[in-house]
């Protein structure tokens, strides 16, 4: 059997199976809305839920990055904070915003754009170790100005 074939053979099997697909789906759909009610109490009561507790990481990349990009924009047009150290040299601030722009980016697509993930599996091993240094670079500064962030 060739490629084509295989495809072709996956996609008559995917037309023959639509219909049981979609009510496996929409069970699946049914059988989830308890835990989201669940979660949605919890989110409104406690300000998180205990699947945000699972994967913390991603949940606090979800709440900070987009409110992050904007901060960065902010800075870009009006400059109106500066941490004392980068008093003498305002556009040293700007390189540190675009390391944690570039490591807050990184593990945003990771969890949130698809193809994100195939453009990083066709790196090589010192592209990817490039890579990977820049974004642990960026949390790192994340880390040590937390506390700078403010307008």
């Amino acid at each position: 059997m060739n490629y084509k074939e295989f495809i072709k053979d996956l996609e008559d099997y995917r037309e023959e199976h639509k219909i049981a697909s979609f009510l496996s789906r929409l069970w699946y759909q049914i059988q989830q809305i308890p835990e989201k009610i669940s979660c949605w109490y919890q989110r409104h009561t406690k300000g998180y839920c205990q699947c945000d507790v699972f994967g913390l990481g991603d949940y606090i990349i979800g709440k900070a990055y987009k409110p992050f990009i904007e901060f960065i924009r902010y800075e870009e047009e009006h400059g109106m904070s500066l941490p004392l150290k980068f008093q003498s040299d305002p556009t040293a601030w700007l390189v540190v915003l675009s390391k944690i722009e570039y490591a807050l980016t990184d593990a945003w697509k990771v969890e949130n754009d698809i193809d994100y993930l195939d453009s990083l599996s066709v790196m090589n091993e010192e592209q990817m170790k490039e890579h990977v240094a820049k974004v642990r670079e960026g949390f790192l500064l994340f880390g040590e100005h937390l506390m700078d962030l403010w307008e």
